[in-house]
């Protein structure tokens, strides 16, 4: 890399951060968790992806594993892994580098329009809403990536342009084309879990939206909708796989 073009890099990461410093957390974050499981990404994936019910291979043998398993915490760990380098006949890190790409594009406009807290709820429950599809649709799936919070985002960012009045024309824009990658990728990836960050982003970001008439106890009671309905499904499933309504918090 040439020396004009590291200091643009620097000045674009110093231009995010003082922008969006929870964006550039989150890149971060996704970063360094590729950085870690390109060094074992079989056990990483194995151990951290978000597989509702599957058999890992370990030194004793084969172990039943996954959410409905008491591993609840693949959910969330699950939204910060990609596919590995080697996938993909080696392209596998397009699958993080296009993920980081719309978190760039699209999370400073919306951590400035909602400020870091609601900005971080929405990222996280559209994550958390991918998996749980995920886990709801397809649990013996070990899906992976930031998908799911990023098509929250893409969403979130369709509402709020629309409530707002800001931006109407490039998100509907982003919009159309989220829909139709959507449609043109689901038999080669998670789509329930860009399903599930949608459906999210899109009801928390009307309810987020800084607009006149716009109440607290309205945000709050959207969260703790979200949250509730993410939960009961999760329970559901469970019970659907293992006959037990808690063995997912046990």
């Amino acid at each position: 890399m040439t020396a004009g073009a590291t200091d643009l890099v620097q000045r674009s990461l110093r231009d995010l951060w003082r922008r969006a410093p929870a964006t550039s957390v989150l890149i971060a974050l996704n970063v360094l968790a590729y950085l870690v499981e390109s060094v074992r990404p079989n056990l990483i994936v194995g151990r951290f992806g978000t597989v509702g019910e599957g058999y890992l291979e370990t030194d004793g043998g084969y172990h039943l594993v996954g959410i409905a398993h008491g591993q609840w915490y693949r959910l969330i760990t699950g939204t910060f892994l990609h596919s590995p380098l080697s996938s993909m006949g080696g392209l596998g890190i397009l699958h993080l580098l296009l993920n980081m790409s719309w978190l760039w594009i699209l999370g400073p406009r919306l951590e400035g329009r909602l400020g870091r807290g609601r900005y971080l709820a929405l990222y996280f429950l559209s994550a958390l809403s991918g998996s749980v599809l995920s886990y709801w649709l397809a649990p013996h799936v070990n899906a992976i990536g930031a998908s799911g919070a990023v098509y929250g985002l893409i969403a979130g960012f369709f509402v709020l342009s629309r409530r707002m009045r800001l931006d109407s024309a490039y998100a509907k824009q982003v919009a159309i084309f989220a829909v139709i990658w959507l449609v043109a990728s689901a038999t080669e990836t998670a789509w329930q879990a860009h399903l599930g960050g949608a459906l999210a982003g899109a009801v928390l970001a009307y309810f987020y939206a800084p607009v006149p008439g716009a109440h607290r106890l309205g945000r709050i009671a959207a969260t703790a909708g979200v949250l509730a309905l993410l939960a009961a499904a999760v329970l559901l499933e469970t019970h659907a796989l293992t006959g037990s309504w808690w063995a997912a918090v046990t």
